[in-house]
């Protein structure tokens, strides 16, 4: 091979050196680049105070209607909060710890998705470290019939509560979601104490 500048390799450092990039902003103060404009971050106390998240201030409840029709099984979050654009979203719900390993659940969560939808693409498996507990996430594209659809499923748990939950873009926005979404998975927080949902 010839020694030179080749596009792809160009491609490369730019798309690393933007995601350098990314990982400077602070959540808590500043508004994002995202789909060309910008989005600020904001906490919310979650199922009575049980958790806390840093998500997109815009993300509001998702009307019921649009819940039944995007998730079509009755096994859905207990909260799914959505941009403006619908397939922008982010459920949650939040369960007893009852002595689940972590890593092994969020093994078991990747295999189910890998035998319903055989299809699906995976792509990475992490660690989160968060302000008062510990996790993993995953990622991958599904398909319906009209787009491909990017999923980070994340588990977050203290030693009694587990906070589960699923991101969701179209795949051709992903790249401006996700390093957000990740980062601020970092800043939750989850509260031991027992409230009813």
């Amino acid at each position: 091979m010839r020694d030179g500048d080749y596009t792809d390799e160009k491609i490369i450092k730019l798309r690393n050196l933007h995601h350098r990039l990314l990982w400077q902003f602070d959540l808590e103060a500043d508004a994002v680049p995202i789909r060309e404009e910008r989005v600020s971050f904001a906490y919310r106390e979650l199922f009575n105070g049980q958790a806390r998240m840093l998500l997109p201030s815009h993300f509001a409840q998702m009307p019921e209607e649009l819940v039944r029709l995007r998730y079509l099984s009755e096994h859905r979050p207990q909260l799914i909060l959505a941009g403006k654009d619908p397939t922008e979203n982010i459920g949650v719900s939040c369960i007893e710890r009852e002595g689940l390993d972590l890593e092994g659940a969020l093994l078991t969560m990747r295999d189910s998705v890998r035998e319903t939808t055989p299809e699906s693409v995976f792509y990475e498996t992490r660690k989160i470290t968060a302000k008062n507990c510990e996790g993993y996430w995953f990622e991958y594209k599904s398909f319906t019939i009209t787009d491909e659809v990017y999923n980070l499923q994340f588990l977050l748990g203290s030693e009694q509560t587990i906070l589960l939950g699923v991101f969701n873009c179209c795949i051709r926005n992903f790249d401006e979601w996700k390093s957000f979404i990740v980062k601020s998975l970092a800043y939750t927080e989850i509260s031991d104490r027992r409230v009813p949902l």
